[in-house]
């Protein structure tokens, strides 16, 4: 049985996951920022869907992304599949956000499926995005 490594504490309390959050909208972008950073998470932003392949390609730990459906350059779904394809991309966590209530394509919904990527509903519920945000940590911290 091995061990998992004890996660880093900042005075006694656990450093929460960086959340990547991926979003054209201003208000909408400032809205999540605001309530994760308030929730103790470390928060980066990109504004569209390329800002946020690149940061995730680059990240140096496992981050959460919340991607919006329908960004600037690539959309969260390009992200996605992006990620899917490349073995290394795949330790990280993801929720797709989107306003659209229009069912998804088929392969776009298996993609969902590879990368087990609930979807949230705009306009979000605060507490359906924390709900997403604190089980995609759960998940990142016992290495599904």
């Amino acid at each position: 049985m091995q061990s998992k490594p004890t996660q880093p504490t900042l005075a006694g309390a656990p450093v929460k996951v960086k959340i990547l959050i991926a979003e054209d909208n201003d208000d909408i972008r400032e809205t999540l920022r605001f309530l994760l950073a308030g929730a103790g998470y470390h928060v980066e932003e990109a504004i569209n869907g390329e800002q946020a392949l690149r940061a995730l390609q680059a990240a140096a730990e496992p981050c959460i992304a919340l991607l919006d459906l329908t960004m600037p350059r690539l959309s969260g779904m390009d992200v996605l599949r992006a990620i899917a394809e490349e073995a290394g991309a795949l330790r990280h966590r993801f929720i797709l956000l989107t306003a659209r209530q229009a069912p998804l394509q088929p392969t776009d919904m298996e993609v969902l499926a590879q990368l087990d990527t609930p979807i949230v509903y705009k306009p979000f519920d605060i507490d359906d995005v924390l709900a997403s945000v604190q089980l995609a940590e759960k998940r990142l911290q016992e290495g599904e």
